[in-house]
């Protein structure tokens, strides 16, 4: 996970593939009058943004793993199943701009939220602010007696520069259970129960980090948040 800094396409020399033409050989049959074989040429952005999109997802993107933040030393990711190729970002500004939202907002970030000192702006100053601020995938854990106070959290987030309100999925874990039903019914109007089914289909996987630590674990998710293919909340 490059920084900001190393994701921003340079100015210096580089193959552009947003402008490479790439060379289709036609049949040998097809180019007897002509005596040579043709070539046929188009740019990688001229594919459908469909396409570019997927190409971007497999380079970009790993379900099976998520983004730990460290407090002053490079991110990890735990589990991971294949490298990341943070270098497509640097082909072309164009390129950079369609790829990028990818690489944060559809990786899985466990972001520390619980107690406070863990929840400090030096989680995320590695990415950059503009970096951060595209993450919309967290999971979280809380402890016994925490309160899943909106307020509170969005102030911290913001001083990370994650957008809080823009989240697409936000999960609490607790092996608490008074913890857990007290935040339910106090913290309702922004939270909803969740099985570790239903966390599944958001994405999460069971074995990541402490998730796997084998205690019965109770989930909370931001109300909204949305899997591939169906809606919690």
């Amino acid at each position: 996970m490059a920084p900001e800094t190393a994701a921003t396409p340079s100015d210096g020399p580089s193959r552009d593939l947003s402008t490479t033409t790439l060379p289709v050989h036609t049949n040998r049959s097809d180019t007897r009058t002509q005596g040579a074989t043709l070539h046929e040429t188009f740019r990688f952005m001229d594919l459908p943004t469909e396409l570019r999109l997927h190409i971007y997802e497999h380079l970009l993107l790993d379900p099976s793993s998520y983004i730990l933040p460290i407090v002053n030393l490079p991110p990890t990711r735990p589990n991971k199943s294949k490298s990341l190729c943070p270098a497509i970002l640097r082909v072309s500004r164009t390129i950079h701009a369609e790829a990028l939202p990818i690489l944060y907002g559809s990786n899985a970030f466990i972001l520390r939220t619980f107690p406070r000192k863990f929840c400090v702006p030096q989680l995320t100053s590695y990415f950059g602010p503009t970096n951060a601020s595209l993450i919309r995938r967290v999971f979280t854990v809380m402890y016994e007696d925490h309160v899943c106070d909106p307020q509170k959290i969005l102030k911290r987030y913001k001083e990370m520069v994650v957008e809080g309100e823009k989240l697409h999925v936000w999960g609490v874990r607790t092996t608490y259970r008074e913890t857990w039903e007290r935040n339910k019914v106090e913290q309702g109007h922004w939270l909803v129960e969740a099985s570790e089914r239903d966390m599944v289909l958001l994405g999460l996987g069971l074995d990541w980090f402490e998730f796997g630590d084998g205690e019965v674990g109770y989930w909370l998710v931001k109300n909204g948040s949305t899997a591939r293919e169906h809606g919690l909340g």
